[in-house]
């Protein structure tokens, strides 16, 4: 189970850092980083994945439809989000980076990179969010791309 590996995985590393790392009564446990920013590990009771998630940004209801539109063009970019995904809160206001992890072969240093990956991605998710949301207000480029209208594309 993901939630009794990573509750020995976080003991370990409280141990060698001399910190309280633990999960709560909920399966999750909240890190914040010196400087800003936070990372919440959640381990369901079931199954061998846990997730690590950060607010990375926030949709106002004036840009709604334009920020939406470049929240899910960036969705689709595996590189940009190292295999994660962007998702909304049920308030659909604030910007989720969600990561879900197997359990298997976790430890005390793959743990610890795996969480410095994480926030290192959503720092840049967060800065790249903010210039959306800076050019929200710059003219859009509309019409088809110029790569289906190449004669070789059929648009379906």
């Amino acid at each position: 189970m993901a939630i009794d590996r990573v509750s020995s995985v976080l003991g370990s590393i409280s141990a060698a850092g001399g910190v309280g790392l633990t999960l709560d009564d909920w399966g999750e446990c909240v890190l914040e980083r010196e400087g800003g920013g936070e990372c919440v590990i959640n381990a369901p009771p079931q199954g061998n994945a846990f997730t690590l998630s950060a607010v990375v940004g926030f949709v106002h209801q004036q840009d709604n439809e334009t920020m939406l539109a470049a929240l899910l063009q960036l969705n689709g970019d595996p590189e940009r989000l190292r295999g994660g995904t962007l998702t909304l809160n049920d308030s659909r206001e604030v910007i989720v980076y969600r990561y879900v992890v197997e359990d298997e072969g976790l430890n005390g240093p793959s743990m610890a990179a795996l969480i410095g990956n994480f926030f290192a991605v959503a720092d840049n998710l967060r800065k790249e969010i903010t210039a959306l949301r800076n050019g929200i207000d710059k003219p859009v480029r509309r019409g088809p791309s110029r790569r289906y209208a190449h004669p070789g594309y059929v648009r379906a």
